[in-house]
């Protein structure tokens, strides 16, 4: 068995910490002492990552392209939330927006780099880009035959009018 000198430089200290007052609220909850809500956990639990992914590079012990990962989880956390908050119906027409977590962590990563390196932004920005064109695709088919029947009706009395301008 290894003995360390000093606590504070085991791997996964914090982590460690993080779950036992995790399990310390679970437990106080099944006692009716402390109230919580099972679908705030893993949103919960995600940025608590995230928070600490950030803190290991501010503080240098992790390296740089941590930031994409702790990016990531920021924004799945936060995307928990709101699915916490809209009773489930987040889900159902919200899941484009993932990549848009790993488009963030790679424009933290560009910013905090020395020597930018023009890709990261640009695939951040192509990703990004994407996934909200997924998410107005998604959205437009998730409205029903309703709001496509009406663009196509838009556009239908656009080519009338023009077509009558130019008689």
């Amino acid at each position: 068995m290894l003995r360390y000198r000093n606590r504070r430089k085991l791997p996964f200290h914090d982590v460690g910490w993080f779950l036992f007052c995790l399990g310390a609220v679970m437990l106080l909850s099944k006692t009716g002492i402390v109230r919580y809500s099972r679908e705030w956990l893993l949103p919960g639990v995600l940025c608590g990552l995230s928070l600490v992914l950030h803190t290991l590079v501010v503080s240098r012990k992790a390296p740089l392209f941590i930031l994409i990962a702790g990016g990531f989880l920021a924004w799945t956390g936060l995307l928990g939330i709101l699915e916490a908050l809209s009773e489930r119906a987040w889900r159902l027409w919200g899941w484009p927006l993932l990549p848009v977590g790993i488009s963030i962590g790679m424009l933290e990563y560009y910013l905090a780099v020395r020597k930018r390196d023009r890709s990261a932004l640009t695939a951040a920005l192509v990703m990004g880009l994407l996934s909200v064109a997924s998410l107005i695709i998604n959205g437009l088919l998730h409205a029903g035959v309703h709001v496509i029947a009406m663009l196509f009706m838009a556009l239908g009395a656009l080519i009338i009018v023009i077509n009558n301008k130019n008689r």
